[in-house]
């Protein structure tokens, strides 16, 4: 081969390896459920569990039946970590921890609006030990189905995302008024 097609086949190349590398960074940030988190189920004996009690007490639940979560101060009760919500691309938002004491940032959810454009509908807050973070309303997990009720614990110390059902507890607390 000749050193004048040598040149032409190393640019052609060079080229599409970039025009590659725009197009993937593209898509990476048009769609942000590439850094889907698996979500756990919480088991009845989990660590997920034993903070049922104090997330459902956190609830708001007015006259008209409708549930909610005042998003509490990003952080932790000992300091330890905070919680960012980062705005992506397509009406997504990043639900983001950082420790403190090496601050190292995880993502802990990526999550869709539940009527895109209007805005994140979910509120977060820390448990009283500062061990998880509890996150509340509505919107859809990336890459995960609908779910009518957003209702998930983030263990920090285990950097695990737990779905939670707190129906049980509201109902009862529905009964008490």
């Amino acid at each position: 081969m000749s050193r004048r097609t040598l040149l032409v086949v190393s640019l052609l190349a060079g080229g599409v390896a970039i025009v590659s590398a725009v197009i993937a960074s593209t898509l990476h940030l048009l769609r942000p459920y590439t850094y889907v988190t698996p979500i756990l189920p919480a088991t009845a004996d989990g660590v997920a569990q034993e903070y049922a009690q104090e997330f459902a007490d956190t609830l708001t639940i007015t006259p008209e039946n409708y549930v909610y979560l005042a998003t509490d101060a990003s952080s932790s009760p000992d300091g330890r970590f905070t919680w960012e919500n980062r705005e992506l691309a397509n009406s997504y938002h990043e639900i983001i921890v950082t420790d403190s004491t090496n601050s190292q940032s995880h993502t802990v959810a990526v999550l869709q609006e539940a009527d895109p454009g209007s805005g994140g509908s979910w509120g977060c807050c820390w448990s009283a030990d500062s061990k998880a973070l509890f996150i509340y309303g509505s919107g859809t997990p990336a890459g995960q189905e609908y779910l009518p009720t957003l209702s998930l614990v983030y263990v920090a110390g285990e950097q695990r995302l737990y779905s939670i059902d707190l129906e049980e507890l509201l109902a009862t607390r529905r009964q008490a008024k």
